[in-house]
């Protein structure tokens, strides 16, 4: 019910500015290093879709956001699902 928080949220730890994170760590650290490349591509394609839902939430309308937030889980479970240890 928070949709500004949550777009404070999103910016701070999921959207592009957050793709940098882990810059500074030994490489064996870097997620992206161990990632296929479509796995890759599937973890940016997140990183657009919660900037687009941060975009939304900011202007305050929780349909709006609701609705922006639904294409970043279906992101989520499809990766889960593609790439889960088994």
């Amino acid at each position: 019910g928070k949709p500004a928080e949550a777009a404070a949220v999103a910016d701070a730890k999921l959207g592009f500015p957050a793709m940098g994170r882990h810059r500074g760590s030994p490489p064996e650290a870097m997620p992206g290093r161990h990632m296929p490349a479509a796995m890759h591509e599937m973890g940016r394609s997140l990183h657009r879709l919660i900037d687009e839902f941060a975009r939304t939430a900011r202007k305050g309308d929780l349909a709006a956001s609701v609705a922006a937030l639904q294409p970043v889980t279906a992101n989520c479970v499809a990766c889960h699902l593609s790439y889960r240890i088994r």
